[in-house]
């Protein structure tokens, strides 16, 4: 939708040997964790999809996405999270992406509340400072 995006997939892991259809993986530290819609991994893993499909050159697809943890789980495993992603999520991500570069490229950079101290506004609220 005309908004420049880059990113680094961290593992891309084929499906097939003719190499068409590939899941893409993302490492995490930390105990494992659901994959939320709406919540920062899951946008993550859509960006990537997206990525992928608006990448000149790929000539394999993208069928989903893998959160693999690198802190065993409660049960001493290693956890991997899938994700599907279906349309509505992508066109979900391109919204959001879209209004983001509206918003970056007017030089509007609203304050957002952060009355129970969320470390992640908190970070984002002081950046650069």
């Amino acid at each position: 939708g005309g908004v420049p995006a880059t990113g680094k997939i961290d593992k891309i892991e084929f499906l097939d040997k003719k190499k068409t259809q590939a899941v893409l993986v993302d490492y995490k530290s930390g105990k494992p964790r659901s994959i939320r819609r709406g919540k920062r991994e899951w946008r993550q893993l859509v960006f990537y999809d997206l990525l992928v499909r608006n990448s000149a050159g790929i000539s394999w697809s993208a069928v989903g996405g893998v959160l693999e943890f690198l802190t065993p789980g409660l049960s001493g495993k290693f956890e991997r999270k899938k994700l599907e992603i279906p349309e509505e999520d992508r066109q979900q991500v391109i919204s959001e992406l879209q209004e983001v570069n509206k918003k970056i490229q007017a030089l509007q950079f609203p304050f957002i509340p952060n009355p129970e101290n969320d470390s992640e506004i908190e970070y984002w609220q002081n950046f650069g400072r």
